[in-house]
């Protein structure tokens, strides 16, 4: 019987004590992913989503017809004896065969947290002292959120710090090279293939490159510890 009362004893005590545990912010930070993922596969099982198809629309749009080349020529005064200067072409340095970019704090990442951990370490090198923390509170006000935008981190960095972000799309390897050689390092969006959960978005930040390699450094990649 006092063992009985023992075990109630202890039940009742988890109990009571499970939201205060769950919301201490080192538990929440392993335990919350997987009690929404799981929430989300009952809610999925209980009630499918949708299978949208894709119909495409018809295009009414006419063709637009050909419209022959025009040549046109002016002529030039007998009197005007000015001459055109040349245009000035932009001459650029040959990059050096090796980079590496120094003084980065690595931080390992929370869960689908990459993004503001790649930031957090991407602004050490200019002297910040912060953490993911922050950036992913701003960045995801909401737990569940699991992507970070490019232009969410740059939202961050012009009205959270006193620095300055450029964010672009495309470019090319001489592009990021030149970037590093200028001592700017550069947070990347890429991605891979996990075999159950297929294809999922990264950041990674690029420190330099090797041309003997044929390879970028990737030295604080905040899913692995340096």
């Amino acid at each position: 019987m006092k063992k009985n009362r023992y075990v109630l004893f202890i039940l009742i005590v988890v109990l009571i004590g499970s939201p205060f545990i769950y919301n201490l912010p080192p538990v929440q930070e392993r335990v919350s992913w997987r009690v929404a993922e799981l929430f989300a596969r009952f809610k999925y099982a209980i009630s499918p989503p949708e299978q949208i198809v894709f119909v495409p629309e018809k295009n009414n749009l006419q063709p637009t017809p050909t419209v022959p080349a025009v040549t046109t020529l002016t002529k030039i005064p007998a009197n005007n004896t000015s001459v055109a200067s040349p245009v000035p072409t932009a001459t650029l340095k040959p990059l050096p065969q090796n980079i590496q970019l120094n003084g980065f704090r690595h931080e390992y990442q929370a869960w689908n947290n990459c993004g503001p951990a790649t930031l957090a370490m991407a602004l050490s090198y200019w002297g910040w002292d912060g953490n993911q923390q922050p950036i992913a509170t701003f960045t995801k006000p909401n737990p569940r959120d699991k992507n970070v935008m490019p232009y969410e981190l740059t939202a961050y960095v012009e009205e959270e710090t006193q620095f300055a972000v450029i964010l672009r799309v495309g470019g090319d390897i001489d592009l990021l090279k030149r970037f590093l050689a200028s001592g700017i390092p550069v947070i990347l969006e890429k991605g891979f293939e996990l075999p159950k959960d297929g294809w999922m978005g990264h950041y990674v930040l690029l420190t330099g490159y090797s041309d003997s390699d044929q390879q970028f450094n990737i030295t604080t990649d905040s899913g692995y510890c340096p």
